[in-house]
């Protein structure tokens, strides 16, 4: 595809889908810049999977537009899908042929030559350290093998384009290690869209951030912008010998979240973010002492990206929580 890289890669305007009566994506608008990785957090639900799949033309938008390098997507459909690459959660194969060989189809598919084709096959497989189950069926390989064979097709006709979803899901860390590695280097030129609810994840690959929640854009930064948005806030973990109720911490002065993050047998962690350090600490203290609370350990951090996700979404991907 001929591309005029004076333009935004891609141009996402006033986007809107809907799966009957559920709002998937609502009034959404994002650019993403040549060559950028742009990591789209947001917790299960939030959006993310069907932005990637209106950008892979798998469905089209109710309202709005999405351009690639200027062209609208849905006319030019068949010429972006020649140079996009794309995993998706649903990971589908012929079983019956090795891996190599689906590796083989769909780089023969992108109109590599042959002999480019057996280059790209090898040096990827060997990547993800498949290259001694390349001709093994693929009803053989577990489902962490499929995966890194999702995204050995996905990447391997070089795209200028590459929407991944969850691609760490299923990989071990020495395979997810490999993935950021050639995503960070081979990659680096391309426009990538990663999704993702990892926030560490997302802290490693981003060059920004768009943080989605029930369909609609929060807000979009490098990890800088998005930690300093919160730089008026610490964070404080807190871990208790035995539960509290979060309800009767709810009206801690300086509290503005809490969230229960661990309930181990030897210990009770809840994690809070606070406006004022030492007068919400003195504060949180003295109530957990009216509770008859016993407290084992306390630690104060200034933000993290996790703490920008807490103050957008909260534990609204699963988890207790509260709320000011």
């Amino acid at each position: 595809m001929e591309m005029d890289r004076s333009l935004s890669t891609i141009e996402i305007d006033d986007v809107c889908k809907s799966y009957k009566d559920k709002v998937a994506l609502k009034s959404l608008n994002l650019e993403i810049n040549d060559g950028e990785t742009l990591i789209l957090l947001g917790p299960n639900g939030s959006g993310k999977s069907t932005l990637l799949k209106l950008m892979a033309t798998l469905f089209c938008c109710d309202k709005g537009e999405i351009t690639v390098f200027g062209k609208d997507l849905i006319k030019n459909k068949k010429e972006i899908r020649r140079n996009t690459g794309v995993l998706f959660d649903s990971i589908v194969h012929w079983d019956k042929l090795t891996g190599y060989e689906n590796a083989w189809f769909f780089a023969r598919s992108y109109g590599l030559k042959k002999e480019y084709a057996d280059y790209r096959i090898e040096y990827l497989f060997k990547q993800f350290n498949l290259w001694d189950n390349r001709n093994q069926s693929v009803s053989s390989y577990s489902y962490g093998m499929r995966r890194k064979l999702a995204l050995i097709e996905a990447m391997i006709h070089e795209p200028n384009v590459l929407l991944l979803d969850e691609p760490s899901m299923g990989l071990d860390y020495t395979s997810r290690l490999v993935l950021y590695n050639i995503l960070q280097h081979e990659f680096k030129n391309s426009t990538v869209m990663l999704a993702t609810n990892d926030v560490g994840e997302a802290n490693i690959m981003a060059q920004r951030i768009a943080l989605l929640h029930k369909g609609r854009l929060l807000t979009v930064g490098t990890s800088e912008e998005l930690i300093n948005s919160v730089m008026n806030l610490n964070r404080i973990d807190l871990k208790l010998n035995a539960p509290l109720p979060l309800s009767e911490l709810m009206g801690v002065q300086g509290v503005e979240y809490a969230e229960i993050k661990n309930s181990e047998m030897d210990y009770f962690q809840i994690q809070f973010l606070v406006k004022s350090e030492e007068d919400a600490l003195a504060n949180i203290v003295n109530k957990v002492v009216e509770l008859n609370g016993r407290i084992k350990g306390i630690d104060v951090h200034e933000p993290t990206l996790e703490d920008v996700f807490l103050k957008y979404i909260g534990g609204s991907g699963g988890g207790n929580h509260i709320t000011q």
